[in-house]
């Protein structure tokens, strides 16, 4: 009966959907956690020499109000005649935005276009509050992903142009995985480290992300890794110790969150990047093919999942760390960098560049070749077409000569 209360509670939520509320700024983040001395924990950490971002004082509401109005880049015009947009390369679609390359007419450079029809003046508020948020998560750190433009036009199409990266993890967990010569444990360490380091970077600017999953961690050829999709992220403040919305997605949401039993902080990122490590180990989330209601009661009854025996116990152990069901005992993200695992994966870079770069040049090769296909195939319909109607003529002009020799 209390698991149905949970799960009717869950899909019913009015601020499910209320993307206003997502972003009102009112978590608080705790302004530091310290390492607890019991066995269990000690066992699975080391000490580090890594340099961390200090965390910072949280604002009040006031001030992040503030801090929003200083990262407010949006123009009013039609930015047209500075950026070439390529609508035939359509990088991605979803909700009521499609993402396209883009070049910048003054000094060629190519960026990604987020083109967004907000449906209402909530969806509105949404881009323009996640633009800020990414503007002040971006620059020089380079584990978010940058703003470089903003503009709504006298149409109310917002367009916002940010850095261009080769795509999201997803595809190439997809396409590489079970290709032991390039994924392999070292390749992902690195991207789950440069993960890792993102969310530390938004802990310590007291914001939380709320929708960590392999969709919104965008990589390129190089190895880079940068956090992505800042819709569901809110700034922590002074006011508001907690939050008790459910946003996200399901499969990799923290047991606290489904249950709304307690208002939760920024360990949820944990619960879900620790989701996004077993995605790595194993290729999907957990329950990913269950209907929702029976994945919320897995997450809440069921021990957490583990990966597979063919990884080593110090991957192991670092999965089962991030997903601690008890959110006062899940490490933080600073905590978790110090992770035998994580030793040396600095290192890693090369590794991982050499997996993704397979995947791009392989990915580029099959959408030459299927687009060159493709184009052989309108030729040969077009060659098809145009010898059908030459016999068709003939056809029609020996009836006619063949009607006026009667």
């Amino acid at each position: 009966m209390e698991l149905q209360c949970i799960i009717d509670n869950f899909n019913s939520h009015e601020k499910w959907h209320n993307f206003k509320e997502v972003l009102e700024c009112s978590v608080a983040l705790h302004a530091a956690i310290a390492v607890e001395s019991s066995d269990s924990r000690q066992s699975i950490m080391r000490a580090s020499t890594l340099r961390l971002e200090e965390q910072k004082e949280m604002p009040t509401t006031e001030q992040f109000g503030e801090l929003v109005a200083a990262n407010n880049i949006w123009k009013k015009e039609d930015p047209s005649p500075f950026y070439d947009v390529y609508s035939q390369d359509k990088l991605g679609v979803g909700g009521f935005a499609k993402v396209f390359r883009v070049q910048r007419k003054s000094d060629k450079q190519q960026f990604a276009l987020k083109f967004c029809t907000p449906g209402n003046e909530e969806d509105r508020e949404l881009m323009y509050n996640e633009v800020a948020l990414m503007r002040m998560c971006g620059g020089p750190n380079g584990f978010c992903l940058n703003v470089i433009d903003a503009y709504d036009d006298d149409r109310g199409i917002l367009w916002i142009f940010v850095e261009l990266m080769d795509g999201a993890v997803t595809p190439v967990i997809k396409s590489m995985r079970g290709r032991e010569e390039y994924y392999t444990e070292n390749a992902l360490k690195w991207v789950l480290k440069q993960t890792l380091r993102g969310l530390q970077y938004l802990h310590s600017n007291n914001i939380v992300h709320r929708d960590i999953k392999s969709d919104n961690i965008l990589t390129n050829k190089n190895g880079d890794v940068k956090l992505a999709d800042f819709g569901y992220s809110a700034q922590l403040t002074q006011e508001r110790s907690a939050r008790s919305s459910k946003v996200g997605t399901l499969c990799w949401m923290a047991p606290e969150l489904i249950k709304g039993e307690r208002r939760y902080d920024t360990k949820i990122d944990i619960w879900s990047f620790g989701i996004f490590a077993f995605e790595l180990a194993e290729g999907d989330p957990p329950y990913i093919r269950e209907p929702q209601s029976r994945v919320m009661i897995n997450i809440i009854t069921q021990e957490p999942p583990q990966i597979s025996s063919r990884w080593s116990d110090s991957f192991r152990s670092f999965v089962a760390a991030c997903m601690t069901v008890d959110p006062e005992q899940r490490p933080s993200a600073e905590e978790l960098l110090q992770h035998e695992f994580l030793r040396g994966a600095s290192t890693n870079k090369i590794d991982y560049a050499r997996m993704v770069g397979t995947y791009v040049t392989e990915t580029n090769e099959a959408k030459a070749k299927k687009k060159a296909e493709e184009k052989a195939a309108r030729r040969a319909e077009r060659q098809r077409q145009k010898s059908e109607a030459k016999k068709k003529q003939q056809s029609e002009q020996e009836h006619a000569s063949a009607a006026s020799s009667k």
